[in-house]
């Protein structure tokens, strides 16, 4: 699993989303399943499996309310 090293996690959770979506309409086809849960910190770790996985660990400040 790779876990996203950025300063802005829920950007590089949104730009690979896209990557994996526009990707896969190219080929046709694809499969992407996204997860989401709380840790104990009160960030939220989102786990996106697109053919590997991708891990994100973002803010709960960096979440819109």
């Amino acid at each position: 699993m790779e876990d996203e090293k950025k300063p802005d996690q829920l950007r590089g959770l949104m730009d690979c989303v896209e990557r994996k979506v526009v990707t896969g309409l190219r080929h046709g086809y694809f499969e992407i399943l996204i997860r989401c849960e709380t840790t104990s910190r009160g960030m939220r770790r989102v786990i996106v499996r697109a053919g590997r996985s991708y891990k994100f660990n973002v803010q709960e400040n960096e979440v819109a309310r």
